[in-house]
């Protein structure tokens, strides 16, 4: 008769006593006491956060040569390697999850008016315009990301979008 590793054969019992009860039969109590519990289940899968990237603004057209844009960055850990030891401590042990939560509560925050100078000085991560909410000149020769640029050229005055770079999310704010 072959040998089989105690807890295959535990589970099996487990299997068999669960299977007669589901089946009305009676439970062998000596059974269901020697087998040792299951594992529990992995724990599932973390809900995907939506794509918050504005990939329609994204597969227009450019509609300009030259913009003037003002921007909301949100990084997070895993691209610290980018920052070069520059990284904002705020995004030091922020997931990529939370730095989408983030850009959700900005987009909210401009549906209703916020001025993009007060988020700008609030939340964003550029230490290039933070505080200063001095807007970025993109072109299409600009030393810009070239995600920044793609969606900074494609946006209408006053229109507002997200994208994606090695920095992390820019929520951009065309302002000219």
């Amino acid at each position: 008769m072959p040998s089989f590793p105690a807890p295959t054969v535990a589970r099996a019992l487990r299997v068999a006593v669960l299977l007669a009860a589901a089946m009305g039969c009676a439970k062998d109590e000596a059974a269901e006491s020697a087998a040792t519990p299951l594992p529990a289940a992995a724990a599932p899968a973390p809900t995907p956060q939506p794509d918050v990237v504005s990939k329609d603004v994204l597969s227009r057209a450019p509609v300009t040569e030259r913009a003037a844009v003002k921007h909301v960055l949100f990084g997070w850990a895993e691209l610290a390697p980018a920052y070069r030891g520059q990284m904002d401590p705020r995004a030091q042990g922020r997931s990529k999850a939370a730095a989408q939560a983030l850009v959700a509560e900005v987009l909210r925050d401009l549906k209703s008016g916020a001025p993009i100078e007060e988020l700008m000085r609030k939340h964003s991560e550029d230490p290039g315009s933070a505080q200063t909410g001095t807007p970025y000149t993109a072109t299409p020769d600009a030393g810009l990301v070239p995600p920044f640029k793609a969606l900074s050229l494609r946006l209408q005055v006053d229109e507002v979008g997200v994208v994606e770079t090695s920095y992390g999310y820019h929520v951009i704010k065309r302002v000219e």
